[in-house]
């Protein structure tokens, strides 16, 4: 008599393997690197049914995807803005730069919310 529980795992271990075999026969799969930008595949799976999801991703040129970019102020009128709101900031939070328990430096800041930019 077969046992239904053991055949789940082979189960799941079977549609993994077939899923990862689509992945590196998939036309473009194992094309040489393109200089002008870095492909990143990502797979989440393996839950209870051996559910999978897989996303491929396109940038152009290096990027560090934990890093977005945010364009300064351009005028005058937006520079003047920039530093009232600065100055209004640290004049609510007085940053202080401490070492915590670990040795770590870490600010910490005179109201709530500072830590998020917040100056109201």
């Amino acid at each position: 008599m077969l046992n239904v529980r053991s055949t789940v795992p082979l189960a799941g271990l079977a549609v993994l393997a077939a899923l990862t075999l689509a992945m590196l026969l998939a036309p473009g799969a194992l094309a040489p690197a393109q200089a002008d930008g870095i492909r990143t595949y990502n797979c989440v799976g393996g839950s209870r049914f051996w559910s999978m999801s897989c996303v491929s991703t396109w940038r152009r040129g290096y990027q560090n995807p934990h890093i977005i970019n945010v364009p300064g102020p351009r005028t005058e009128q937006e520079i003047a803005e920039s530093q009232q709101r600065e100055k209004l900031w640290d004049a609510r939070c007085k940053p202080v730069y401490r070492q915590d328990d670990f040795g770590v430096e870490r600010y910490t800041y005179g109201a709530r919310g500072c830590e998020f930019g917040k100056y109201r």
